[in-house]
């Protein structure tokens, strides 16, 4: 088994990490996902101890960066092309 002080970076998938991998859909196809706010806490404790992070996500989904942004997390994703597709 690793020790975590042997770990200098992890990489985190949002979905299904970060959230409990269900995803609502509303009658605009906008999607909403569901976060647990102690996830801050646990990148913080990562941090506290020299383990540098970042998010990763194949969504083009706002909410990816907005609660990337919110946990202090950097977050590298895919970016919507011009047209507006995916």
């Amino acid at each position: 088994m690793i020790e975590l002080h042997a770990v200098r970076f992890a990489v985190f998938d949002f979905d299904g990490v970060f959230t409990d991998n269900r995803v609502w859909t509303n009658e605009h196809g906008e999607e909403s996902v569901a976060c647990w706010r102690g996830d801050a806490l646990g990148l913080r404790r990562l941090e506290d101890v020299g383990v540098d992070h970042f998010v990763l996500s194949m969504e083009v989904n706002a909410a990816v960066g907005a609660r990337a942004r919110k946990i202090r997390a950097a977050c590298i994703g895919r970016r919507r092309q011009a047209t507006g597709s995916p």
